[in-house]
């Protein structure tokens, strides 16, 4: 029996999928946390993401390639808000082509020269990413957003804001489908234990 090229080539295809070979680089990396030491509560992590200003938005576009850029996010009834230019921004690109984001809240940072180290307090979101097409909604988010993110301009200043520049934004929402948290030192951050 005399075996051809090709059909070399479909037996090994055929091996390759049926060891899930092929398939490598799509599997998830999500695993359990290394350092449980360092965890933080579900508690600590929404007080991080309510007391941090800005979060790293991190998007992938269908073919892979990944983009990171900040964002400047509120936490809404167990979804988190942010708001982008109508413009066809790569952000926008990106979620569009591909809803699962991650944000990342980086609350403490503090290098500690002497023990080659970092005591850090951080969060991150993982989750899916829908563009808000409500008018009313978006307006009533984005007020929310200057109330968070400006509350001494006030709210007459924030409705004028809008008015101005509300016709120029899309919002999204981004649903959660995990939250996790870690630090050294947490107690920097969220003081000493009881």
């Amino acid at each position: 029996m005399t075996i051809n090229r090709r059909q070399l080539l479909v037996g090994s295809v055929v091996a390759a999928l049926s060891t899930g070979s092929v398939f490598a680089a799509e599997q998830s990396t999500e695993r359990e946390m290394r350092r449980k030491d360092r965890q933080l509560t579900e508690q600590e992590c929404l007080y991080v993401i309510e007391h941090t200003s800005h979060a790293v938005l991190s998007t992938c576009d269908k073919s892979g390639t990944p983009y990171g850029i900040p964002v400047t996010p509120i936490w809404l009834d167990g979804k988190l808000y942010f708001h982008c230019a109508k413009a066809e921004s790569r952000k926008m690109t990106n979620m569009r082509q591909n809803p699962k984001v991650s944000l990342c809240f980086t609350a403490k940072d503090d290098i500690v020269q002497k023990e080659f180290a970092v005591n850090f307090v951080s969060v991150v979101v993982a989750g899916t990413a829908k563009e808000i097409t409500n008018p009313e909604e978006v307006k009533r988010i984005q007020l929310l957003i200057c109330k968070r993110h400006t509350p001494e301009a006030g709210a007459e200043a924030a409705q004028k804001y809008f008015e101005k520049v509300g016709k120029g934004i899309t919002m999204w929402e981004v649903t959660p489908t995990k939250i996790s948290g870690k630090s050294r030192n947490k107690h920097l951050y969220f003081g000493e234990k009881k």
